[in-house]
């Protein structure tokens, strides 16, 4: 089982892959269950399974494209119960989560 969507948005003139890129990556540096795919749009496979959320995004014409993708049962609540239970204790977010 998994979740897969897209929003999508005109982007101003000059805006390219590199600066949204550079955005993603900033914003998700600490985030260590967002895997970030620049220039390609994720897969849902890659999702199922885990408790990752699967984030990309393309720049085609002038329009910023971005999809991703979860497992609707590990990314759902026990999952966050488990996230919100280890930053509370001081803990690495993804404990317990991952190998």
């Amino acid at each position: 089982a998994g979740i897969w969507g897209t929003a999508q948005t005109a982007l101003p003139a000059g805006v390219s892959l590199a600066d949204i890129s550079a955005v993603f990556t900033a914003r998700y540096a600490d985030a260590p269950l967002i895997r970030l795919w620049p220039g390609a749009l994720p897969e849902l496979r890659w999702s199922v399974g885990s408790p990752f959320t699967d984030l990309g995004w393309i720049v085609s014409e002038n329009r910023l494209v971005v999809g991703f993708g979860i497992d609707n049962l590990m990314k759902g609540a026990a999952t966050q119960a488990v996230q919100n239970v280890n930053l509370a204790l001081g803990w690495d977010a993804a404990r317990g989560l991952v190998p």
